[in-house]
């Protein structure tokens, strides 16, 4: 078996070698690839995504008696917008980071009938939010709150007439600034930021390469067999009768 596997290192060594040095070749190229690629760090990161203002009324027609009332005050077109606050990073937001409250400010011409918090990721992050916010002089003020990677609340204000700008003021340790996001979808969905170094396409070239070279190698190694076969059994009949020829002359000797 020993001897099965020398004598086919032999035959095809220089196949072998070429493979070897193609693979030391990529994986250097491979190396120095990796090396020059950005790194992505994981943060911290609190993103807010404000939906545009919708209005809560399709239509009212030209009737003059028909009037609209939140509670006991009369509105034109009452509108609802929604601002999700969700952690996007890759470590948790916590109370703590917090070195002033975290302010949501309208503007001072914004009729703002109501500031409520909507969906949360759970019940104890809407418990925390309320205990630690109010609403006065046109600013949701929010003290401070938990959120985990991946969590969220949202806040949702119903105005009389759109909200044309939204402020956010804030001081986060680790934070530098928010991911603002206006999206007017419906359909909200906010992923953690990540750029991977994908390597994947580079080695299947590589591999695809090293095969090719592997096939088109043994197709020459068998075709340089043969032809070394095909030489040595010419010279071997060469050979043959020239011993034939001699011992028919010494014969008639």
């Amino acid at each position: 078996m020993r001897k099965k596997i020398t004598d086919f290192y032999n035959k095809y060594s220089v196949a072998f070698n070429i493979i070897s040095f193609l693979v030391a070749i990529g994986s250097i190229c491979l190396t120095i690839w990796i090396s020059k690629q950005p790194v992505t760090l994981p943060q911290k990161e609190l993103s807010c995504i404000t939906t545009n203002s919708k209005s809560l009324v399709l239509m009212l027609g030209n009737d003059s008696n028909l009037k609209l009332l939140y509670g006991e005050r009369e509105v034109s077109k009452p509108c609802i917008t929604s601002i999700v606050i969700q952690n996007t990073g890759a470590y948790p937001i916590t109370n703590s980071d917090f070195l002033r409250p975290f302010i949501i400010a309208f503007g001072e011409t914004d009729e703002i009938l109501s500031v409520n918090i909507g969906d949360c990721s759970n019940q104890y992050i809407r418990e925390e939010v309320v205990e630690n916010s109010s609403f006065s002089n046109q600013k949701l003020t929010i003290d401070n709150f938990l959120l985990n990677p991946g969590e969220m609340f949202t806040v949702d204000i119903i105005s009389d007439g759109g909200i044309p700008l939204i402020n956010f003021d804030y001081r986060l340790e680790g934070i530098s600034e928010l991911n603002l996001i206006n999206n007017p979808s419906n359909q909200i969905i906010l992923t953690r930021k990540e750029n991977p170094v994908s390597i994947l396409p580079f080695l299947v070239l590589l591999c695809l390469i090293v095969v090719a070279v592997i096939i088109v190698m043994v197709i020459v190694m068998k075709k340089l067999n043969k032809r070394d076969a095909a030489m040595f059994d010419r010279l071997e009949a060469a050979i043959r009768k020239e011993m034939q020829e001699e011992n028919q002359h010494e014969q008639s000797d």
